[in-house]
């Protein structure tokens, strides 16, 4: 259940692999991603197990936290865009600088997404750069 007592809706078909290191963080953005019907279909803690993932699932929709501890979410970006060309990515982040931005877009980036607690941005911008009909 989705919290306040509301059902989840059921996922659609845009699947997300969440790259967050925080273990708080990346369980309640997990949960308002499913709570907005899309289809978290992983959540791991670090760039290697991110790609791994990604590997997996081949995901819609990848977000990656901008510091992991294994590495910087830009350069995991630039990996799965080396590996898979067309792979959506969003970089999550608190803090970014405009030329940390500027690196991130030109690693294949699709957009960065300010961290909140709230999730809305966040799950906007899946649909957003998810596949059509993942606006459920």
């Amino acid at each position: 259940m989705a919290p306040q007592g509301r059902p989840r809706r059921p996922p659609t078909g845009c699947s997300v692999v969440l790259v967050e290191d925080h273990p708080l963080l990346r369980r309640r953005f997990a949960g308002q991603l499913a709570d907005a019907g899309l289809a978290v279909v992983a959540t791991v803690d670090t760039c290697a197990a991110g790609l791994i993932a990604v590997r997996d699932h081949r995901p819609a929709v990848v977000v990656v936290d901008s510091r992991l501890a294994d590495g910087r979410g830009v350069e995991f970006c630039r990996r799965v865009r080396h590996e898979i060309p067309h792979m959506v990515m969003l970089l999550h982040t608190r803090l970014i600088t405009a030329a940390e931005e500027q690196e991130a877009l030109a690693a294949g980036v699709a957009a960065v997404v300010p961290k909140a607690i709230r999730g809305r941005a966040l799950v906007g911008a899946v649909r957003a750069h998810g596949p059509s009909g993942s606006a459920g």
